[in-house]
């Protein structure tokens, strides 16, 4: 048989809707609450802490907040969705997503490329985060769906080169079938 040469299909970086604000030389900024899918940046704006388009990676710890609520049922959400996994092999795998997108930004600079919307009237803002990646600039969200660290889901958004969320997703749920067949990440657990 041949050897499985197969190569995950990931967008080329292209900025060029007017729609976005770009933040280049951007750096992570490290912080407890950081996690595989939001984390604080210092930007040419400041301070600020972002949220990845498209991408949800796993929570990194079940919680039991000051007010009583926790957030076991998005666990357990995040588990069906990449697997059936249980609470503890979806965290496994939110620690997973968080080590991967902190090894990829720490000490490194990247781009960010956001609208300034925010989520759910917080202070964080959606955005698009472009990485470095073995000599390309790709999308973060599309690495981590690749690696089999998070599940498609929140915001869509049209991409910085006007391509439509719709084409997005589709090339997205590709990434995820690469990442079923590879067996990374959630999908290499059971």
């Amino acid at each position: 048989t041949k050897p499985d040469t197969a190569q995950p299909k990931f967008r080329t970086v292209s900025l060029s809707s007017n729609q976005f604000q770009i933040w280049k030389n951007c750096t992570l900024i490290d912080r407890r609450g950081n996690d595989g899918d939001s984390f604080h940046i210092q930007s040419p704006q400041g301070n600020e802490e972002i949220r990845l388009y498209y991408v949800d990676a796993p929570e990194s710890a079940a919680r039991t907040y000051g007010n009583g609520d926790t957030n076991h049922k998005r666990i357990g959400e995040q588990g069906i969705a990449m697997g059936r996994l249980n609470q503890h092999e979806t965290t496994q795998v939110g620690v997973a997503a968080k080590l991967f997108t902190k090894k990829l930004l720490k000490g490194k600079k990247f781009t960010v490329v956001t609208n300034g919307e925010r989520v759910y009237n917080s202070h964080r803002k959606y955005a698009y985060v472009i990485v470095d990646w073995k000599g390309q600039q790709r999308y973060l969200h599309e690495l981590i769906v690749a690696h089999g660290l998070g599940r498609i889901h929140t915001k869509p958004m049209t991409l910085p080169d006007n391509t439509s969320a719709s084409r997005q997703k589709k090339s997205l749920y590709e990434l995820k079938k690469y990442a079923q067949k590879k067996r990374y990440g959630a999908w290499g657990v059971k």
